[in-house]
């Protein structure tokens, strides 16, 4: 072969040489481009879906009645309990008559102190206290008309607002006089405290949140385990679930309620998360003897 004919042959080898080699290096772009475009949108869409769980509330996740049935067997002795009106949607439990705890036998045992409790970094409640206890400790009525308004002999006003510093309390109160009184005179037969909104499942704590403290018992930041410890088997627990038609994350919730009876005392509702990690409203409702 001549010196001329391998010089061609010697160029078209090198063209064909760099002509794969582009076409390796163009080929491994497009490969890196898109696994880059995969890795910035897995990235993404772990981030979304991270920040969907904490908006949603998935830490506690709506469970189901037969989901609830099998949970609530970690904290409560299910024998102690008859089903007292569960649905599809609800888990009803009642206690049994021979499991009801001291305080509900005996006229000398409470659940908590008569000293009442506390809310708002220091407010002292107590069921059946004047209403101008409340007023002298910061509290106004949300309507001030109301302070100059009259409740009737021996009635109930069934709910209106306080407030202080922001926060607003739904509470009833009653005249057991025998004339009408102005509500300051009036005393405190019901409270309402929320503490988280039940948008996405509890997420976010309400505007109108107050910390709380029972005795030192429990607290705002007490769980379903502590409620247990503390103040034994509730009488009633119930767990409700809502789950919005539209699959909409926002309006779905669960709760679990745990009432406690104390004739003569109080009657002491607790709502807390669906998984019981956290307290999301309470109230507390004046009781009578007998």
């Amino acid at each position: 072969m001549g010196k001329k004919k391998k010089k061609v042959l010697a160029v078209l080898l090198i063209l064909a040489i760099a002509t794969v080699s582009v076409g390796c290096s163009s080929q491994n772009s497009t490969a890196n481009s898109e696994k880059s475009n995969n890795t910035t949108s897995g990235v993404s869409s772990a981030a979304d879906s991270n920040t969907a769980a904490s908006k949603n509330g998935t830490a506690g996740k709506v469970m189901t009645v037969d989901e609830f049935n099998t949970f609530i067997k970690d904290y409560v002795d299910i024998s102690h309990y008859h089903d007292s009106g569960s649905s599809d949607t609800t888990v009803s439990l009642a206690l049994e008559k021979q499991y009801a705890p001291k305080y509900q036998t005996s006229k000398d045992i409470h659940l908590f102190s008569d000293k009442g409790f506390t809310i708002d970094g220091g407010t002292k409640v107590k069921m059946d206290m004047k209403m101008s206890e409340l007023l002298d400790q910061g509290w106004s009525f949300a309507n001030e008309a109301t302070k100059e308004d009259v409740l009737g002999a021996n009635l109930i006003n069934l709910s209106y607002f306080i407030k202080k510093n922001g926060k607003e309390l739904k509470v009833s109160s009653v005249n057991h006089e025998d004339k009408e009184v102005k509500y300051p005179e009036t005393c405190l037969d019901s409270i309402e405290c929320p503490i988280y909104s039940s948008d996405y499942n509890y997420a976010e704590k309400s505007k109108n949140a107050v910390d709380f403290d029972f005795d030192g018992k429990i607290n705002q930041n007490s769980d379903l385990k502590d409620f247990i410890s503390a103040l034994g088997e509730p009488d009633s627990v119930m767990y409700s679930r809502h789950v919005d038609e539209n699959g909409t994350a926002e309006y779905s919730d669960a709760s679990i309620l745990l009432t406690y009876r104390d004739s003569g005392q109080g009657e002491y509702d607790f709502r807390l998360s669906c998984d019981g990690s956290k307290v999301v409203s309470f109230s507390v409702r004046r009781q009578v003897n007998g």
